[in-house]
């Protein structure tokens, strides 16, 4: 009886390796690709773009689309000086075109499974719009979702495309 449940055992173990490597190899084509969150922390600019404050004659101009990156597995991050003046602008111009419209949506890179990587891109996109709202920009105003690791923006196969798939779009809509 004991060597049957040895033999099962090990027949368990091997399948599971098995169907592991598949899965990884085959259908997401990551064979030997595969990293750790921890393996792969790299610090990220927090922020790609710096925006200035607006003044009052420039609060019609809609704000560009502007991107905020996450490191791996965290739904909260440090907001640069960059990130709130950017705020600023679009609480700026919201005031301006209170028929304005605020889309936020949160990204995931590939590592983690796809319902981790929805859940933690949608945390992403909330934590964005608790730090806008601190600002003072209503929330009436915004639309939060987050995407998982769906549409990247970079190669999923290197650590600094990965870097740039973990982020929160902020777009501003003038109705």
């Amino acid at each position: 009886m004991k060597n049957r449940i040895i033999f099962f055992t090990v027949l368990l173990v091997i399948w599971i390796a098995g169907c592991s490597w598949y899965y990884l190899c085959k259908v997401r084509s990551d064979c030997g690709q595969f990293t750790t969150a921890v393996t792969e922390t790299v610090p990220v600019p927090l922020s790609p773009v710096s925006m200035p404050v607006a003044d009052s004659a420039e609060q019609s101009v809609v704000p560009p689309v502007y991107t905020v990156l996450f490191n791996s597995g965290a739904g909260q991050c440090e907001l640069t000086d960059a990130d709130k003046a950017y705020f600023s602008v679009v609480k700026q111009f919201v005031s301006a075109n209170p028929e304005s419209r605020i889309e936020i949506t949160g990204y995931a890179d590939y590592t983690g499974s796809e319902t981790l990587n929805l859940k933690i891109s949608t945390l992403r996109a909330e934590y964005v719009s608790q730090k806008l709202i601190d600002a003072g920009i209503p929330v009436a105003l915004m639309a939060t979702s987050g995407k998982g690791e769906s549409e990247p923006v970079a190669d999923n196969g290197t650590i600094e495309g990965r870097a740039k798939n973990r982020r929160v779009e902020i777009v501003t809509h003038k109705n």
